[in-house]
């Protein structure tokens, strides 16, 4: 980190800090042009920086400064040779290469031109070009034979075609491969991939699927893998891929599953294979459950695009950040955040909020406040009569459409998500995405620019995943374009009093993006570099913190353990094992209780199904349940309702599931029974929760 220090202190250096004013808000200030004396200064400084990184290569951030300088200097002179040289001597040979084919620079020389059939002979790979790191890391993973492998990459980096070659390379000696992906939108999306490169082997996507297959391949989540397994107590996966693999350093129930899935794999098979891949991890030995486990990391330091950053504050002044001389410039100002952003827009633009209520109500603004089409277009009318035909007239996303809106959250069906995905990447007049973090791991979309409304509970780590969503390098080094201003994705941080804090601040979030690293932070307890320590048994938030790290750490130990034997021992593995120690506090009394419930229950009533579960599951135990959503289900109006959407969404289609769901809310209106549980992503009235308080909707 030292060298990100002295690279800040540059700033008291006058000159310096004066030509690093101009080039950082150029292209704002499209009048801006460089003197003679200032191109030397910025060519000899990038010269200087990039020497000092060939002497240390630790000092990191001096190469990524010279970068910058040199693409910022490229673009505003038009003078691209400095960037060939750079990209050709630090192995960004997909700048090289795309230089020379839209003819930036004039191949003046022989060397030039070996340089260049040099680079499309030896890096040219799947029709694209590689950098220098990632032929040489794709070359190591593929011929290593460690069982454990680490590749660490920023976004669009390749994760996705290192997969596919390793499991070609691998398809003979491993027949049961799966790739645990952290989303079900991501499913689809990977097996497709797969299923494009490697047509003859069956792919599973749930493991109802699987039907005893000694080979084959799956994408799963790690839920559906470890029903899989669980299903199935001789079956393993020969290799595992895990996506988004930082996943694992968080505490949260789906994080402890797959920490389950790739011990409980394993344990089973000891020579498994596990690939863990991501664009966030520091350490690869944080990644360890197990002081024998022997992670081999294989990391790719440097991005070729470094984000223009802005903010629009909440007193509607406008500034631009450098990252590296951390400091922010101001640069005008605008009167509303909705003029600003139709003002910078691009062609694709994506705009980042958390909560669903939230998206669906920018969403509706934005709509309001964008000016209306003359023309119409047939795509997306044919759009908008799918979704009415298949899913009901009035739904919001119809009549966003218009205006080339759609919006994607966690609450709508995964089928309706996917669908508009693809359309917002196929169709050019779709120019409009708001969504939350349903696209932050994964999604490949067509992203222009990128609107951050929010910054609630986004970690830096989380907000660099996101930033690496723009202007992905496969559309930056696409045949037709020339626009090298890409390898500057254009993000905006929007301060409103609307989707934001009131008078709120966006500028300390920036600033964590200084440096580009952070440290791992290890939440989940079943990680080998979890600390016990760091908690303050003397403070109760602490103290509770320890207690639930302790006892996710008991779970796992006897979910993995000795086979039980007794009933209760068995129910008390099935039930951690369902996930169900969210719903209770576990406790052999609750089972002993519970298997004398369930022992008296001859046969279940099919049509009765939730009435049956509160008998048994819910009455009289107000005080082993933890979950409130759950302790609902004590309710008459509770039962009455799932089990009237379960009778009748056997039969029916999601429309008329839909108007189902809408009939059932006029009669509970008209009934003055109108508050409606709808969780804390839609709700608005506090509703009075077993510990603490959820959320309902007051119908209108």
């Amino acid at each position: 980190m030292e060298d990100y220090k002295t690279i800040k202190g540059l700033r008291s250096l006058p000159e310096f800090e004066r030509i690093i004013k101009k080039i950082t808000l150029y292209p704002n200030d499209e009048t801006i042009k460089l003197e003679e004396n200032e191109k030397v200064f910025l060519l000899s400084s990038a010269i200087i920086l990039s020497k000092n990184y060939s002497m240390d290569k630790r000092y990191q951030s001096y190469a990524e400064l010279a970068y910058y300088i040199i693409l910022k200097y490229s673009l505003i002179t038009n003078d691209f040779t400095p960037l060939y040289d750079f990209a050709v001597n630090f192995g960004f040979y997909p700048i090289a290469k795309s230089l020379v084919e839209k003819e930036k620079i004039e191949m003046d020389s022989i060397i030039n031109y070996n340089t260049q059939a040099r680079i499309e002979e030896e890096f040219k790979f799947n029709n694209l070009i590689e950098t220098y790191n990632q032929k040489e890391i794709r070359n190591s993973i593929l011929e290593s034979e460690s069982n454990e492998i680490c590749f660490i990459a920023p976004t669009s980096f390749g994760k996705s075609s290192l997969i596919v070659e390793d499991i070609k390379k691998n398809l003979k000696s491993r027949n049961k491969i799966s790739v645990i992906v952290p989303t079900k939108s991501l499913l689809t999306q990977t097996f497709r991939m797969l299923k494009k490169e490697i047509p003859r082997r069956k792919i599973i996507l749930h493991d109802e699927m699987y039907e005893n297959e000694t080979e084959f391949l799956s994408v799963l989540t790690q839920e559906r893998a470890l029903r899989l397994l669980q299903k199935n107590g001789a079956l393993y996966f020969d290799t595992l891929y895990i996506d988004e693999a930082h996943n694992l350093f968080n505490k949260d129930s789906r994080t402890i599953l797959l920490s389950r899935l790739i011990r409980l794999n394993k344990k089973r098979n000891p020579n498994h294979r596990v690939i863990y891949l991501s664009p966030l991890i520091s350490n690869s030995d944080n990644l360890r459950f197990d002081i024998e486990q022997d992670i081999v990391e294989q990391k790719i330091d440097f991005n070729m695009k470094e984000p223009e950053i802005y903010e629009l504050c909440s007193d509607s002044t406008i500034q631009k950040y450098n990252r590296f001389i951390d400091k922010f410039y101001p640069f005008g100002n605008e009167n509303s955040f909705l003029s600003y952003i139709y003002k910078t827009k691009r062609n694709k633009n994506f705009f980042f909020l958390t909560a669903p209520r939230k998206i669906e109500m920018f969403a509706k603004q934005l709509y309001d406040y964008l000016p209306s089409s003359h023309t119409t277009d047939i795509e997306l009318e044919k759009v908008a009569e799918n979704l009415k035909k298949y899913i009901h007239e009035d739904f919001y996303g119809i009549h966003y459409l218009k205006k080339g809106i759609v919006y994607l959250h966690g609450k709508l069906p995964d089928h309706i998500k996917e669908y508009l995905e693809y359309k917002f990447q196929t169709l050019n007049s779709i120019h409009f995405l708001v969504a939350n973090n349903v696209i932050l791991e994964g999604i490949n979309l067509p992203i222009d620019s990128l609107y951050i409304l929010s910054v609630h509970a986004l970690s830096a780590e989380r907000l660099t995943n996101l930033i690496g969503r723009v202007n992905r390098l496969n559309m930056i080094f696409n045949s037709s374009n020339e626009d090298y201003s890409l390898l500057l994705p254009n993000v905006h941080f929007v301060n409103t009093h609307e989707y934001g804090r009131k008078n709120g601040k966006m500028s300390h979030k920036i600033r964590q993006l200084r440096t580009g690293r952070f440290p791992d932070e290890i939440n989940n307890p079943l990680l080998l570099e979890f600390d016990m320590d760091k908690f303050d048994v003397e403070k109760d938030v602490d103290l509770k913190k320890l207690e639930t790290a302790k006892k996710i750490i008991s779970e796992e130990t006897f979910i993995l353990g000795e086979e039980v034997t007794t009933g209760i021992d068995k129910l008390k593995k099935k039930m951690i094992e369902l996930g169900m120690n969210t719903v209770y506090n576990m406790s052999d009394s609750l089972c002993e209780l519970l298997l004398s419930r369930i022992t008296k229950k001859e046969d279940m009533i099919e049509d009765c199904i939730i009435s049956e579960i509160q008998t048994i599951f819910v009455n009289g135990l107000d005080s082993m349940i933890i979950d409130e959503e759950f302790a609902r289900l004590k309710n008459h109006d509770a039962i009455s309702y799932y089990e009237n959407f379960i009778s009748y969404s056997k039969k029916k289609s999601l429309k008329e599931n839909i108007e189902n769901v809408l009939s059932h809310f006029r009669i509970r209106r008209e009934s003055n029974n109108s508050l409606m549980y709808m969780g804390g992503s839609y709700g608005e009235v506090p509703y009075d929760g077993i510990n603490s308080p959820g959320t309902l909707y007051m119908l209108n």
